[in-house]
């Protein structure tokens, strides 16, 4: 069974130092940051920075979160708030991800499909 995220707000650092606040959310599954705004936060695996998330499809044609490229907040500086040019990622869309996240990594384990 899945294990949700701490509850609490916790501090990210950057890798330039610069932290911010945010809540983890999600479980085993599927994770992210949620900024104290709602802006959904993910780390960008090539740099190690944490940017805000946008959705974009994958080569099956689901939508997977991934980072956009415009980091939360960097030398010190930082709005904390999802740029205009970004649409914010929906709690649906995120919850749509982590049922298939999920639902592939029980099929992997061969475990039976619970009921919801």
């Amino acid at each position: 069974m899945a294990v949700p995220a701490a509850p609490h707000m916790m501090s990210f650092e950057q890798p330039d130092g610069s932290q911010f606040q945010g809540f983890l959310k999600g479980d085993e599954y599927f994770s992210w940051i949620q900024t104290e705004n709602q802006e959904v936060v993910v780390q960008n695996p090539t740099n190690g920075f944490f940017e805000f998330g946008k959705l974009s499809k994958n080569s099956e044609g689901f939508s997977e979160l991934v980072p956009s490229g415009t980091r939360v907040v960097e030398r010190g500086f930082g709005s904390r708030r999802l740029p205009s040019y970004l649409e914010p990622v929906s709690r649906s869309a995120l919850g749509q991800i982590w049922k298939r996240k999920r639902q592939k990594r029980l099929k992997e384990m061969k475990i039976p499909r619970l009921k919801e």
